[in-house]
């Protein structure tokens, strides 16, 4: 239920993670609106009713108004996890609800799909599904007196029987990593996820579930509260909430019916009971003579076959014309001339088909039409036909046969001009182009035939490449302190059609010759050539900001740092990623300062800026260190199968509006110290022209 699933599976820096960069590292809030309730009981689950008020309704954001448990709830874990067996799907509705009263606490309302959990999807629940939110009425997960964001994900299909994966399960969704196995662990020595701030004292944060993993267990005969004690903790606290709606959940109308189809065109139908639960399907009745899209054959004509198709109403449709049929009567004699004008007959089999030629006879020398033929240049063939006084005549021309399946070749011209196909042209085998030099694209290939993939190109094809980026107005001083530090600002668009995911772009330097490290490194890159990969999520057609610091040694003088975009995916070529960036080193110190004391502080909430809480980005693990309270936003992510595991994970980010929690100000960057001369700053940038 987080789109970071999608991220790229490499690790972050630690820097990164020092930053604690928005969608990689969600803090979660202990502080929210809620009742207050009695400590949870000591024995047995921990199960209590105390003065926790149940959610009757919620407020399904683009759907309205939706009553918890007799709606909402089953459709959740339906569309979740509807294929999971009982205990496994019990474990999931309270997991569902607990979340489900965590944001209604903070945000007052959920959203339906990805970025919240899944309501809305093409199954319908079934009786399994109300019996797993009823047998769970009011259930939620709490600690320490406060609302647990219970976090779930698909995790790996675990092949042991301990339930535990391990290295080689089939993780398909990517989502293990996340899982937490905390059975008999407890308080501070619990492990947290890292989808959300792993901080002892934030008590919302209580591990993550798989779902894989809580089918095995459920498969095993464990119950779903001991399920739920595997995965949050052997202190997690089930406490049952209070209300109207609590133990009032039905499948069903009592003494309502439905029918569902069956066998051949046949129909069954169940009865509701007073318990508002379904009953037994009765048997099927009123079914047809065949199944729909059944076919079956019989014989016709000679030797041929007739079908008839099956319909929907499970009745025999009428027979189609007769194919198939032989070549011949059974019986039939046919001949022809042979040999030197002679004959020669055969007799249609029983199969409708005729069996061989008799020997010629009353005749020699070539049969009349017969055609005989010789090679001729390369690929060449001459052709000659038996006459009707059975001999040949002359040789035709020398004519042109390609060769089978015109093999690919190469016409060794550049680019994509070099791709042909063998054919015989004038008898001599050939390399014949199939494609022709067209205007350079930015595609990954040569289009004009020059030998340069992507030079010049500055028009994007469609649909658009993967990987393709813009330097936009980057900002930086004009001068950099001798032993001292700068810091440059560079604005990227993503304009291919890959989003780029947090830490998946890499911002490469070099000198002025390729291949040398260039004259403004700085410590705080990564390595010789690598200054910084993106913090933040870049989307498709959206904008992004990288800054990095750079520094000089040595005399006095310009220096150079040739900027490109590296991608996990590969090397992205243009529209216009690559830059030169020009700064000259003085021996004078450098203080850049904005004018509020914040280096690339923007005053409004733009995504993505540094310092600043950005809608969208979440809070990451600075601020919740500089607030001591930071509130709790979830996203949803993998594909909502409608039986499957939808390997969703639930986060969550604070909000100003809901539960009273405020944030502290955001560290300022350190700036350079240095003597009070003030620079005028500008960047002096090429755009290479590739």
């Amino acid at each position: 239920m987080v789109n970071a699933l999608h991220a790229s599976s490499r690790s972050a820096p630690n820097w990164l993670i020092a930053l604690g960069c928005g969608a990689l590292f969600l803090a979660l809030s202990a502080c929210s609106a809620e009742v207050d309730e009695p400590a949870a009981a000591t024995s047995g689950y921990a199960t209590t009713t105390g003065a926790l008020a149940a959610y009757c309704t919620a407020t399904v954001i683009g759907k309205g108004v939706k009553d918890v448990e007799t709606d909402y709830l089953p459709r959740v874990i339906r569309c979740e996890n509807g294929s999971a067996p009982l205990e496994a799907l019990k474990a999931q509705a309270v997991a569902a609800r607990s979340y489900l009263y965590y944001k209604l606490n903070s945000a007052g309302q959920i959203a339906d799909g990805q970025s919240d959990q899944v309501y809305t999807c093409t199954a319908q629940p079934t009786a399994i599904h109300y019996q797993a939110v009823n047998e769970t009425a009011g259930i939620v997960l709490r600690y320490s007196n406060t609302q647990v964001a219970a976090f779930y994900v698909a995790g790996a299909k675990p092949s042991a029987a301990s339930c535990v994966a391990k290295a080689g399960d089939n993780d398909w969704s990517n989502t293990e990593k996340y899982v937490t196995y905390n059975q008999g662990k407890s308080g501070a020595g619990l492990t947290q996820t890292t989808l959300g701030w792993v901080n002892a004292g934030n008590y919302a944060n209580r591990g993550c579930k798989s779902q894989n993993g809580a089918s095995c267990l459920a498969t095993a005969g464990w119950g779903y509260a001991d399920i739920l004690k595997f995965y949050y903790g052997s202190d997690i606290q089930l406490v049952t909430a209070t209300g109207t709606c609590i133990g009032a959940a039905c499948a069903c109308t009592a003494g309502a019916t439905e029918s569902q189809a069956c066998g051949q065109c046949g129909q069954k139908t169940r009865t509701c009971g007073a318990n508002c639960q379904w009953g037994a399907y009765s048997g099927c009745s009123g079914e047809g003579t065949c199944a729909p899209g059944a076919s079956e054959s019989a014989g016709c004509g000679q030797c041929g076959q007739k079908t008839r198709t099956c319909t929907a109403q499970c009745g025999w449709g009428g027979y189609s014309e007769c194919s198939g049929q032989g070549g011949c009567a059974p019986g039939a004699v046919e001949t022809e001339s042979c040999g030197n004008c002679g004959q020669r007959s055969r007799t249609c089999s029983a199969s409708c088909a005729y069996g061989g030629w008799s020997e010629c006879a009353g005749g020699s020398g070539c049969t009349f039409g017969d055609v005989d033929q010789k090679p001729c240049g390369e690929c060449g063939v001459q052709y000659r036909m038996c006459g009707s006084d059975c001999a040949y005549g002359p040789y035709g021309e020398c004519v042109s046969i390609d060769p089978t399946d015109a093999p690919a070749c190469n016409t060794s011209v550049p680019g994509v001009c070099s791709e042909g196909r063998l054919k015989c042209l004038g008898a001599s085998v050939t390399c014949v182009g199939q494609k022709s030099a067209s205007t350079e694209l930015c595609n990954g290939l040569d289009d004009d035939c020059d030998g340069l993939i992507d030079d010049d190109a500055t028009a994007l094809p469609f649909p658009l490449p993967n990987l393709a980026a813009t330097f936009l107005v980057p900002t930086a001083p004009e001068t950099v302190a001798i032993g001292g530090t700068s810091t440059v600002t560079v604005a990227i668009r993503n304009d291919g059609a890959l989003a780029w995911e947090p830490g998946t772009l890499t911002l490469m330097a070099e000198g002025e010759l390729p291949g040398t490290s260039s004259p403004l490194f700085h410590e705080s890159w990564v390595d010789a050539f690598t200054v910084a990969t993106n913090a933040a999520a870049i989307p498709a057609e959206g904008v992004g900001d990288m800054t990095f610091e750079v520094g000089a040694t040595g005399d006095a003088g310009s220096r150079i740092a040739r900027l490109r975009l590296v991608h996990t995916a590969g090397l992205i070529r243009c529209p216009d990623a690559e830059l030169e960036l020009w700064m000259d080193a003085v021996f004078a110190p450098v203080s850049v300062e904005s004018g509020d004391g914040d280096v690339g502080l923007p005053s409004d909430d733009s995504g993505g800026s540094v310092g600043g809480d950005a809608p969208g980005d979440g809070l990451d693990a600075q601020d919740g260190a500089n607030d001591g309270a930071t509130g709790v936003d979830a996203t949803d992510n993998g594909a909502d199968g409608a039986d499957g595991n939808t390997g969703s994970v639930v986060t969550a980010r604070s909000d100003k509006s809901a539960g009273g929690c405020q944030h502290g100000p955001r560290a300022d960057f350190p700036v350079a110290a240095g003597a009070l001369v003030a620079l005028l700053v500008a960047l002096r940038h090429r755009y290479r022209e590739s």
